[in-house]
């Protein structure tokens, strides 16, 4: 490593970091098993893999960096690094306060607008701020040990929101002159199985027709259902709130699903029982208990296929089929 990093060229790069001393006074050198990354703790900032310095310091100097989408993902990388290293160095100043505003801004437009543009769930975010005002004062604490014990739990609870956030900002296209129109696109409350331009025309209008009267709109209902996962429609990212919110959902019909069938089985059965019944009846209620009986098997192998996945994050709605093939996540 040390050879590696002694040819000339990197030693260019290490002059050119003595030269500005006013750029780099609080930076330093995070080395990875795939490479090494610049941190500025001064920004909030840290560099893509093997960036040069030079490069990386020259984004500084860009009085909008910060809301462009390389000054986000670069704030994501710094937040990323305080969370694996929590005992290194303390949370920056002001870094728990602006958590709680993003927390409390969170939980409350929910609340008043039940949109689901924020980066965590009303009750997450109730939770998390339940928590971060919980943790102890570390200069309340009797010893050096345990202060140092405190600290960590800090740093490494407002650097994974934080973190969390900057992630969310990047895919809300926060900063930008579309943001506006991707939240109102989270805020719809009506989504039409054509709203996509996917399912636009005569082929799938005819299908819809026939499937709504024929399965009394069984297909048109569950396809509304998959593309509300994403709001944004496949463009920009699954929302993590809404892909739980649709797997429970799932969960809630095969179950209901499942009820209905054992009832209707326990029926039929008792329907077989019955003296005097002709044959062409008797084998249309065997018919009707078997595919009773099939639809709880389908219905438990979905269940036990899918309960895993209740607590899942939005990159597991990515790689789930689609009407539009997959789900598209932009981090």
């Amino acid at each position: 490593m040390q050879q590696y990093y002694d040819r000339p060229f990197y030693q260019n790069q290490i002059s050119w970091i003595r030269n500005h001393p006013d750029v780099t006074s609080d930076w330093e050198i995070w080395i990875g098993e795939h490479g090494l990354r610049w941190v500025d703790h001064a920004n909030f900032r840290a560099s893509e893999l093997d960036q040069l310095p030079s490069k990386f310091g020259e984004k500084e100097l860009e009085p909008t960096a910060y809301l462009l989408i390389p000054g986000l993902h670069a704030e994501a990388r710094y937040w990323e690094f305080l969370q694996a290293h929590p005992c290194h160095r303390e949370a920056p100043v002001g870094a728990s306060m602006h958590v709680e505003d993003v927390l409390t801004w969170s939980c409350t437009d929910q609340m008043l607008f039940n949109t689901t543009s924020s980066s965590f769930t009303k009750e997450q975010s109730q939770e998390l701020l339940n928590t971060l005002r919980s943790l102890p004062d570390p200069e309340l604490r009797p010893d050096e040990r345990t202060k140092a014990y405190a600290r960590a739990v800090r740093t490494w609870l407002v650097s994974a929101a934080s973190r969390q956030i900057a992630r969310d900002r990047i895919e809300t296209h926060y900063g930008r002159p579309s943001a506006r129109a991707f939240r109102e696109k989270e805020r719809q409350n009506e989504l039409t199985q054509l709203s996509d331009p996917s399912f636009r025309g005569v082929s799938y209008a005819i299908f819809f027709l026939f499937s709504s009267i024929l399965l009394f709109g069984t297909p048109t209902s569950y396809l509304r259902r998959i593309m509300d996962v994403d709001r944004r429609r496949f463009d920009s990212g699954v929302n993590q709130t809404r892909w739980r919110l649709f797997l429970q959902g799932l969960l809630k019909d095969w179950t209901d699903s499942n009820l209905l069938a054992t009832v209707l089985i326990a029926a039929t059965v008792a329907f077989i029982a019955t003296q005097n019944i002709d044959n062409i009846s008797r084998i249309l209620t065997l018919v009707s208990v078997l595919l009773a009986i099939a639809s709880v098997l389908t219905g438990q192998y979905l269940t036990r296929e899918h309960q895993p996945r209740m607590t899942s994050n939005a990159s597991t709605g990515v790689r789930r089929p689609s009407p539009n093939l997959f789900l598209r996540q932009s981090n």
